[in-house]
């Protein structure tokens, strides 16, 4: 567990560098950043040591990361539709009340604006228009609004990274 917790420091020092230079990152980084792939190295760390926790925050910071790197790869519809087998419609819901519950507004009207259980669909073209339409907006919505989605994702772990050192793995 103190590899884990040390890991940790070393990431949140690393992200506060980059918090602190000015400088906003998405999910697929920024090349204007001295470290430019720290959120990467964040949602890796998490997946690799926590991905079935229980611990709230840390879903959320990989559902909100995965979400705007699926929205720059391929589409946010990839990430509602749930092509990867890791976004299914009660994850994005227990994603939404998190984000609600712990006050971040900013983004949770967005995420939730497209949320409906698309397992019911065989093929997307069977996707009702007006859902389409909603998934579009938030694929524009996430690409105008990085500094949004980075506070998120920094917030995230500061507010929550005492958590991180308390537990035990």
């Amino acid at each position: 567990m103190e590899l884990i917790k040390k890991q940790m420091e070393e990431l949140l020092k690393r992200l506060e560098n980059v918090r602190n230079s000015g400088v906003i990152l998405n999910a697929y980084g920024n090349s204007e950043a001295e470290d430019e792939y720290i959120l990467s190295d964040i949602y890796e760390f998490f997946v690799e040591h926590f991905e079935d926790t229980d611990i709230e925050w840390i879903k959320a910071y990989i559902q909100i990361f995965s979400w705007q790197f699926q929205s720059f790869h391929e589409g946010v519809i990839t990430y509602y539709t749930n092509l990867y087998e890791y976004t299914d419609y009660e994850t994005i819901m227990k994603t939404s009340s998190y984000l609600k519950n712990h006050g971040f507004y900013e983004i949770l009207d967005i995420y939730s604006l497209p949320a409906h259980d698309y397992s019911i669909y065989e093929r997307e073209s069977e996707i009702p228009e007006s859902w389409i339409d909603k998934i579009d907006q938030v694929d524009n919505w996430i690409d105008s609004h990085e500094e949004i989605v980075f506070n998120c994702l920094c917030d995230l772990c500061f507010m929550n990274k005492e958590e991180i050192f308390a537990c035990e793995r």
